[in-house]
């Protein structure tokens, strides 16, 4: 919703061709990302879930995803206030959900108590660093590079919200992941609403 009604308009409207550029490439770097880092997350929890060891590259691309986070904050605030609150609302549900993922994945691989407290700070305070680095340099962007920096949130939105739906939905042909889907989207546009 925060992509397609206000983060990806506001690219479009600085420069279509970047903006689908930059929407695309990240779309494609998600789905990499997500393919050679760690796979399935296993967020769902009557899903069946593999287990998944946790090498470096692992948690340099939990780190890289939660910096990424962080920018697309940033750049949500480009396309103004509200889109910020929405797209900072499910940042904090994702990385709440994030959270519980990491510390089982992380225990079961044989982190120390302290060591998967470490980690999971880093996790937060690299979208921290994300969103600083981001908003430092983003103030008074032309509209070119705010057409990239956009299209490039807006393409990882998209990425975010389609990347287990879509192939659960096509796997299992499940009503309730579709409605759980559309509850999702109600909430968001619920939440349109009251922001104006």
């Amino acid at each position: 919703s925060v992509a397609f009604g206000d983060v990806l308009p506001e690219a479009w409207a600085a420069s279509p061709r970047l903006a689908g550029s930059a929407a695309f490439s990240a779309f494609a770097l998600c789905y990499a990302a997500e393919y050679l880092a760690i796979g399935d997350s296993c967020h769902e929890a009557v899903e069946d879930c593999r287990s998944h060891a946790l090498g470096g590259a692992a948690l340099a691309g939990v780190l890289v995803h939660s910096f990424v986070d962080g920018v697309n904050l940033a750049a949500a605030r480009l396309a103004g206030i509200n889109p910020l609150i929405a797209a900072g609302a499910a940042v904090i549900v994702c990385h709440f959900a994030d959270g519980f993922t990491l510390t089982t994945l992380f225990s079961r691989s044989g982190f120390r108590r302290e060591a998967v407290w470490g980690l999971l700070a880093a996790v937060g305070l690299s979208t921290a660093a994300g969103a600083a680095a981001a908003s430092s340099s983003s103030a008074g962007l032309a509209p070119e590079p705010a057409a990239l920096l956009l299209g490039f949130a807006g393409g990882c939105f998209v990425y975010v919200g389609a990347a287990d739906i879509i192939p659960r939905l096509h796997r299992d042909h499940d009503p309730a992941a579709l409605g759980y889907f559309a509850a999702g989207a109600a909430a968001m546009a619920g939440l349109h609403a009251l922001l104006g």
